[in-house]
């Protein structure tokens, strides 16, 4: 295996930016064959894959036979753009608070299907992956290089996203500027890890992506101030 670091966190930026993707598990019905399902998705701070799954579902049903599997997510080109599959096996998730508060965060209808007693949470533990980056750069890369490094921001993040929200709308709203072209009416920050933040904008989820990664409290408000500068500038 071609390890290279370099390449495994534009991987992660890549499902980070993603709301959905599609994962293959060992079909329990059909013995031997990969069964697809295209399913809503976020990474927790360490960039795992979470999922809110039904017992009723096919995939979940393969999944208690056979943990191990693949999630696949694209950009909007999917031949020329970035594209990556990541491989692992899935664990319970349900007693993983912060986990399952990422997930509602995006998906708040989420809350309600968990509240049932046949939704679950699962997550992905990666063990590889695969990258493409654009013609000519293909990698494959391991979950040691894949994983974001352990940082003081998880702990931090419930007061950087409430602050955010009190005093800095509008430096959220320039930010959400730039990837509307347009001022939101209503933004808010929804999550922020080592490698961005989510923001929901007149309803729409925005990724923002840090040009570098943060490992702590510090670096998230640089990056922050950063950011804001430069979407200011350009509005």
């Amino acid at each position: 295996m071609n390890d290279a670091s370099g390449h495994a966190r534009p991987a992660r930026l890549l499902l980070r930016a993603g709301r959905a993707g599609v994962i293959a598990t060992q079909s329990e019905r059909f013995p031997g064959f990969p069964f697809a399902s295209a399913v809503p998705y976020t990474l927790d701070a360490e960039g795992r894959p979470v999922f809110l799954v039904s017992d009723l579902a096919a995939h979940a049903r393969n999944l208690a036979q056979d943990p191990r599997m693949s999630l696949c997510v694209h950009g909007l080109d999917v031949v020329a753009g970035g594209r990556v599959t990541l491989l692992g096996r899935a664990c319970d998730a349900d007693e993983d608070l912060s986990a399952r508060e990422r997930y509602c965060a995006l998906f708040p209808e989420a809350r309600d299907f968990g509240a049932l007693g046949d939704f679950h949470f699962l997550r992905m533990q990666p063990e590889a992956g695969h990258y493409i980056g654009g013609f000519g750069d293909i990698r494959w890369f391991s979950s040691l290089h894949y994983l974001a490094p352990a940082t003081g921001v998880q702990a931090r993040e419930a007061d950087i996203v409430e602050h955010m929200n009190a005093d800095h709308r509008d430096a959220l709203r320039h930010m959400a500027w730039h990837s509307l072209g347009r001022e939101p009416a209503e933004v808010s920050m929804l999550t922020v890890d080592c490698d961005g933040l989510d923001l929901r904008a007149d309803g729409r989820l925005l990724r923002v992506p840090f040009d570098e990664a943060a490992l702590d409290a510090d670096q998230v408000r640089q990056r922050l101030v950063q950011l804001a500068r430069a979407a200011t500038a350009q509005a």
